[in-house]
């Protein structure tokens, strides 16, 4: 392996790991009153940094994965357009269970290159919806755009290392 390719690989290595502190983060600022804004914020600069070097590179089918990275990014953050609307602590502690699964799920995908469980977790989360979110949420339309968001993330993850294995 070439020192060019083992630079992209460790950058590649280094873009997951930020994704899964930038998930982490979103998730505890959805499940805590607390905000988390700072802390989103500095792993955002860093991710910004990590794809910043990602661009630099001429590897093979860099602008492909470069799209898909921005794309898991951009759904990630996504993700955390959920926090207004969790302002009643009783809906917060309803969803607590499924957004810590799902925060685990998505750091073992990212870790192991696998999004194999993730599905489950999402349907835990859909079913959740249906029962309860729908009925007792002032705005359940966001829990659906979040759980569509979180269905998107899996699919692109899914796809990307299905096409990448070992990123």
């Amino acid at each position: 392996m070439t020192e060019k390719a083992i630079q992209w690989q460790k950058t590649c290595e280094n873009y997951f790991k930020t994704l899964d502190a930038l998930q982490k983060a979103v998730f505890v600022n959805l499940m805590e009153n607390n905000s988390h804004e700072n802390e989103i914020r500095q792993i955002r600069l860093t991710l910004f940094n990590v794809m910043k070097q990602l661009r630099a590179f001429t590897h093979p089918n860099a602008p492909e994965k470069i799209a898909a990275f921005e794309s898991l990014y951009e759904i990630i953050f996504s993700l955390n357009t959920l926090k207004p609307h969790l302002s009643d602590l009783a809906i917060r502690e309803i969803c607590q269970r499924e957004f810590k699964n799902i925060s685990e799920q998505l750091s073992y995908a990212l870790k192991n290159q696998t999004a194999d469980s993730l599905p489950g977790q999402m349907d835990a989360l859909d079913e959740l919806y249906h029962t309860t979110l729908q009925v007792v949420s002032k705005e359940p339309i966001f829990f659906l755009f979040f759980i569509k968001n979180l269905v998107a993330f899996c699919d692109t993850l899914d796809t990307f290392f299905q096409k990448n294995p070992h990123a």
